[in-house]
């Protein structure tokens, strides 16, 4: 049996399981639509694009666009239970309906969610939760592909066809919702890394990697900032 010291278990640290609410992207309830600043993938660079966005308000929620490709990111503290959760929207994934969810994001290693829906992302959050760490793919109300890292939640303790076999598992989860990026999981990996332009996303909010400080995501409009 593989031998590991306790403290190199990944473990998800929150003050309980995640709901929908947690995702939820609240702003001045009387507003209609907002402009937001937007990730912008491009496959095959860890560059993003600064993108804006205009996106309908519903009783006082952002409304996402999976339609349109622009999906919603959040970034949880996952190891001192703080509760923090950075949110932004992204465009560049394709997700129609589902979601996944991460440890393995650089730099800190916290809990990257991008989905759909609150409902969806909810679900994903949740599920790597269960695994202690990983990555997991949601599609409707199913989890369709999980893939558990054990090791600080970024690496596997598994056999190396094992753990490929879980990454395939994870890359044609992800097409089956609508990726259709090269390379899935090392988008995922990057997206919210607060050292590469355009932005980065921690549990804190949405960074400006380029003026070195955080921003909001709403550009027109009153938001609620916790």
């Amino acid at each position: 049996a593989t031998i590991r010291p306790e403290r190199v278990i990944s473990k998800i640290n929150t003050l309980r399981s995640f709901a929908e609410n947690d995702f939820a992207f609240q702003v001045d309830k009387d507003a209609e639509s907002v402009m937001v600043r937007v990730f912008g993938v491009v496959d095959g660079s860890l560059v993003s694009e600064p993108r804006e966005r205009q996106l309908d308000v519903r009783d006082g929620q952002v409304v996402s666009k999976p339609d349109d490709d622009i999906l919603q990111i959040a970034v949880a503290e996952r190891h001192r239970a703080s509760g923090r959760i950075g949110k932004a929207f992204v465009e560049g994934f394709g997700f129609r309906d589902g979601a996944v969810a991460t440890t393995y994001c650089h730099v800190f290693h916290n809990l990257l969610v991008i989905g759909s829906t609150e409902y969806h992302m909810a679900n994903a959050a949740n599920a790597v939760a269960e695994i202690g760490g990983g990555v997991a793919v949601v599609s409707g109300s199913e989890v369709t592909a999980s893939w558990p890292l054990p090791i600080v939640g970024v690496m596997g303790d598994r056999p190396l066809e094992a753990e490929r076999a879980s990454f395939d598992e994870i890359n044609d989860a992800l097409r089956e919702i609508g990726c259709d990026l090269g390379s899935p999981i090392l988008s995922l990996s990057f997206i919210a890394l607060p050292t590469i332009p355009a932005y980065g996303l921690t549990d804190r909010g949405l960074f400006d990697v380029a003026g070195q400080r955080f921003v909001d995501v709403v550009l027109h409009g009153n938001c609620e900032r916790d």
